[in-house]
């Protein structure tokens, strides 16, 4: 058996180095040496999941659950804050704590912690905040502080060392002696990394291969590359392409089997209860087996869009979906059929699929699209896109293969952009790749009524690596306090910073926040005192909720 020491001290090599192809060679190296029944677990563990993302289990472990912990082996609030405030995650600051106390390792072997973490996960119902916290406790009092620190990062999701989905399935294809792309494809139909390393060291090559989309085991959805406008996606799809309106709502994947039929989201949960209509629906089908792709938006009495924000209610809402059903109706938007019956599709070109597509299902159930015969006729599609409500459009090559997971020139997404000048109040350490830069910037509007800045909204996007590392060290020189993994400090720096959608937030005391916030540009030539005023933002939403649908609040 792998003891846990073994994966403590190789992410402790990894937090040291910035070395892609050193992290693809430890990484490939322990891995070789594991036994069948470890690899999954310790993939997982290495990249900072303890379940695949498509399982719905949680540990339900908060800072203040660690603090208990803590105080409960002696060691006072207090002193983990002063640890905490020296390291830049949890995890560094439970070392710290630990250090130099009389706990020693017994030795738990990898398994061992895995089943200590998923005990917590399972801890259900009345009284398993306690259950939880006492059997984290009992495990920290049989290991040392390095395996303390990185078993507090797993469980947070915390992990700092810079290793990503991509270094991890590198890793697996030298470790398996086959091809970064054979495993690349695989693990866009698998959608699970653990599951993936164990069927290429233990199966090998010919395994792979033969991996393709099993009903109710959720795929990796394809994803679409931002074109900067209509016409830079025309001319990279050579103008043979189709125009699909980009609805601002849910993904959806729906699978059915006879008369089953669940329903995943992006992120490869089941959210099959959050509509029960739609199942209902589909359960009626002509059509036995089908994997299908698609949007669901939330619409209002006259059929216009809702803001994301109502979807989101829909998704979240677990008891009362009755009432949730009536107050936010849906409409399905459907692009895409990956598997019917026994055909598999993902290889097949855009327009099969979309045929398939066409000739299965309802046509008030399709995505609206248009096949532009010039960029006028797509510039039209476009406006009416915007007309509607809607985010944009999405252009698709027409002969393009379905790639799972992955982003591709064949799918590219034009949205309407607008940009706001932002402050920087605060920052915090990033994770993976940008684990050693202030790379999660929190950002701020002016409000002339108190000449105070007022926070409205996060993002770590948009920047490259150069710029992150001279960010850090400008708002280090700047820094006026910190708490945890945030650095707060002066508020000089503006960045320029494109959205989505201005969404109300009772989170934010500006009462606003945008949604998918990216920083187009570091605006060096613009003072503090220039940056976009909350009057202005709000006049901004006030603009974009014309075009949109409205409901009563639930």
């Amino acid at each position: 058996m792998t003891a846990y020491s073994d994966l403590a001290h190789l992410c402790e090599k990894l937090e040291s180095t910035s070395s892609r192809l050193k992290m693809r060679d430890l990484i490939a190296e322990f891995l070789r040496r594991l036994a069948q029944n470890e690899v999954s677990v310790c993939a997982n563990l290495i990249v900072g999941r303890i379940f695949p993302e498509s399982e719905t289990l949680s540990l339900g472990m908060s800072f203040q659950s660690i603090f208990r912990v803590m105080a409960e082996l002696g060691l006072p609030r207090q002193a983990y804050d002063r640890a905490y405030a020296k390291a830049i995650d949890a995890g560094e600051a439970v070392r710290i704590m630990l250090e130099g106390t009389n706990v020693r390792s017994t030795h738990l072997s990898v398994l061992e912690v895995y089943e200590c973490i998923t005990r917590i996960g399972e801890a259900q119902g009345k009284g398993s905040k306690g259950q939880k916290e006492e059997i984290f406790r009992q495990l920290l009092s049989r290991v040392d502080a390095t395996e303390a620190k990185y078993i507090t990062k797993s469980m947070l999701g915390e992990m700092r060392h810079g290793v990503s989905e991509g270094i991890m399935l590198d890793s697996v294809a030298q470790a398996a002696e086959v091809s970064p792309e054979l495993i690349r494809r695989a693990h866009m139909l698998i959608g699970d990394v653990g599951k993936l390393a164990r069927i290429a060291l233990m199966k090998g090559e010919k395994a792979l291969l033969d991996v393709a989309p099993v009903l109710f085991q959720p795929v990796r959805p394809m994803l679409a590359q931002p074109a900067r406008d209509l016409e830079e996606a025309w001319h990279l799809l050579k103008g043979k392409l189709a125009l699909e309106y980009k609805y601002d709502g849910a993904r959806i994947q729906i699978h059915k089997d006879g008369r089953k039929v669940r329903a995943y989201s992006r992120r490869l949960t089941d959210i099959t209860e959050a509509f029960p209509e739609i199942v209902e629906e589909f359960a009626k089908l002509r059509v036995n087996r089908i994997l299908l792709d698609g949007e669901v938006i939330g619409v209002d009495q006259d059929g216009r869009p809702l803001p994301f924000q109502h979807i989101m209610r829909r998704l979240t809402r677990v008891h009362a979906i009755d009432r949730i059903m009536k107050k936010v109706p849906v409409e399905l938007h459907l692009f895409d059929c990956l598997m019917i019956e026994e055909e598999l599709l993902v290889d097949s070109s855009y327009e099969k699929r979309w045929k398939v597509l066409s000739d299965t299902v309802p046509g008030r159930q399709l995505a609206k699209r248009s096949i532009p015969q010039s960029l006028d006729e797509a510039r039209s599609f476009f406006d009416s896109a915007e007309e509607e409500g809607h985010e944009g459009i999405v252009a698709k090559g027409i002969s393009t293969t379905y790639t799972p997971g992955a982003r591709r020139n064949s799918w590219l997404k034009v949205k309407l952009a607008d940009t706001v000048d932002l402050i920087i109040l605060a920052a915090d350490w990033g994770y993976g790749r940008r684990h050693r830069w202030l790379s999660n910037y929190h950002l701020g509007v002016l409000d002339r009524t108190t000449g105070e800045y007022v926070p409205v909204g996060k993002t770590f996007k948009g920047l490259r690596d150069r710029e992150f590392q001279s960010l850090t060290e400008q708002l280090l020189s700047l820094e006026v306090g910190r708490r945890g993994k945030t650095i707060y400090v002066e508020p000089k720096i503006v960045l320029e910073v494109t959205y989505n959608e201005i969404q109300r937030s009772p989170r934010y005391s500006s009462g606003l926040a945008l949604r998918f916030a990216r920083v187009t540009r570091i605006r060096s030539d613009k003072s503090p005192g220039e940056v976009t005023t909350l009057k202005a933002l709000r006049s901004l939403y006030q603009k974009e909720s014309q075009k949109k649908g409205r409901i009563t609040d639930l």
